[in-house]
């Protein structure tokens, strides 16, 4: 009892930083995980332009290979499945955005690319 008295301070000192780290790194991985989404949004929409519909397993694989030369440390520690669970809410959204958006359907439907008139990837 005597040890918890006299290091009281340094105790929550200690506690209020380990709080303020952990903040911080919530913080990180919740802005990393929003920029990976939007970049699954623009993977999984090149996918769908390249290789056009009935085609789903190879365009996850497509993603997955534009992932893998993407963020070649992530794809390391990153299982599959959750992978896949991402991509899935990317089509999700793509999908809103074909139903809600003329302008990303004629892109997507290969009316037009995503880098301009005549341009490839």
């Amino acid at each position: 009892m005597n040890f918890l008295t006299e290091h009281a301070a340094t105790i929550v000192i200690l506690l209020v930083l380990l709080g303020a780290v952990a903040y911080v790194f919530y913080l990180t991985y919740t802005q990393q995980t929003h920029k990976l989404q939007k970049w699954l949004l623009l993977a999984v929409s090149i996918a769908e332009q390249e290789l056009k519909s009935g085609t789903g397993k190879l365009k996850l694989e497509f993603v997955y290979d534009m992932f893998k030369a993407r963020f070649s440390w992530l794809h390391l520690i990153m299982p599959r499945s959750t992978f896949e669970r991402l991509v899935d809410i990317a089509l999700d959204e793509m999908r809103h955005l074909l139903e809600t958006n003329y302008d990303v359907a004629t892109v997507i439907k290969g009316e037009s690319t995503i880098f301009g008139v005549g341009d490839t990837l």
